[in-house]
This record gives structure tokens, C-alpha cells and sequence, in this order.
């Protein structure tokens, strides 16, 4: 290492390729921090509401709520009799109401089951639900209806 004229000791060199390598483990981490960051935008942004109006079915508890905050996602822990809102991201998805007293949503490989009682009527943006099989898509407009009414 003659370069400067001076010889680097061992230990010097070892601890300037450590930084070295710490920096370039830097920009991938800056850049997965940004990706993440830009996905909880978007999700924020591309948000659809759906608005639940409960006519003559008293409290009804919802069965699926998120285990953390995302963005863009906002379910109720109930839905009480009259207008309550829900915040989803853009999915789409299969609605199953062809079963007895069940209800099953699949959006991304996932299922999720919903028991009702019977008399239920539900409708989702003028559609009957109960009895068909119904392909959902949120992201085809920013607001969609929902009415549960109850015989």
C-alpha cells in the first residue's frame, strides 16, 4: 500500500471494508423503506368506501377485523342499526351466498366465512345477494351500497 506512503495496519483495513460493506447495505434497505412506504400510499389512496346502511337488524357484530392498522382499511367492530361506513382497499373477489345461513367472501386466496341468521336480505350495490354467486370487483368505482334488512 504505497500509495499514500504509508502502510495501513490490519486492523485499519478490516474496518474500512466493514464500512464499505455497511454502506452498500444501506441503499437496499432505503429502497425497500420506500417501497413499503409507497404501497401504504397508494393503499391510502386508492381506498373504496362502502356504505352499509342495517335496516331493522339491530347490532350486528362483525367477525373479521384486522389484527393491525393498514392503511386504507377501516372495518367496524359492529355495524349498528342504520348507516355505517367500511374502508377497503381495491380487492375483488367471489361473494358465495348459495349456502344455508353462510355467507363466504374470497378475495386473495383467502375465505372468509360469515354466519347469518335467517330472514337476512343483503344487497350489494342494488344486487341480491342471498342465494347467488356473485364476482365483486371494489375498484370499479370509489363508493358502492350495501343494505342488510332483516324479515
Amino acid at each position: 500500500m504505497e500509495s499514500s506512503g504509508k502502510e495501513v495496519p490490519p486492523g485499519k483495513r478490516k474496518s474500512r471494508r466493514k464500512r464499505a460493506q455497511l454502506a452498500l447495505l444501506r441503499y437496499p434497505l432505503i429502497g425497500s423503506i420506500a417501497v413499503i412506504a409507497g404501497f401504504f400510499v397508494y393503499l391510502s389512496h386508492s381506498a373504496v368506501t362502502i356504505s352499509v346502511t342495517n335496516t331493522g337488524c339491530g347490532t350486528l357484530p362483525v367477525t373479521i377485523v384486522p389484527p393491525v392498522t393498514t392503511p386504507g382499511v377501516s372495518i367496524p367492530k359492529i355495524i349498528p342499526e342504520g348507516n355505517s361506513t367500511i374502508t377497503l382497499p381495491p380487492l375483488s373477489g367471489v361473494i358465495d351466498a348459495t349456502w344455508d345461513n353462510r355467507i363466504r367472501i374470497t378475495t386473495l386466496r383467502n375465505v372468509f366465512p360469515f354466519e347469518i341468521r335467517d330472514g337476512l336480505r343483503v344487497t350489494f350495490d342494488g344486487m341480491d345477494i342471498i342465494g347467488n354467486f356473485t364476482s365483486l370487483n371494489l375498484g370499479d368505482q370509489k363508493v358502492h351500497d350495501v343494505t342488510i334488512s332483516c324479515i
